[in-house]
């Protein structure tokens, strides 16, 4: 009688450790899934802030340009004004 609960023992813990093993295997590859969609995430990121980056670059040459007419248009203002008042 002691063998068989023993046998049944080392059965249980077979069976426990199959089944650990099994879950063990599917959380393995939902990490390795949830990782390759973390990084193609980051890629799309990465991607995006580039794009951003440069179109802040174009928006800022575009200010530049524009604060130069303005400068010029307030110097021409100045003068139609000075010979506007004599």
């Amino acid at each position: 009688m002691h063998l068989l609960g023993v046998m049944k023992m080392i059965d249980d813990l077979s069976m426990a450790h199959d089944n650990l093993q099994r879950e063990l295997s599917d959380v393995k590859r939902l990490m390795s899934k949830d990782k390759h969609e973390l990084i193609k995430a980051n890629i799309a990121l990465n991607k995006r802030v580039r794009e951003l980056e440069e179109l802040l670059g174009a928006n800022m040459t575009e200010v530049r340009v524009l604060k130069n007419a303005i400068k010029r248009t307030k110097a021409q203002n100045k003068r139609y004004k000075a010979l506007r008042d004599k």
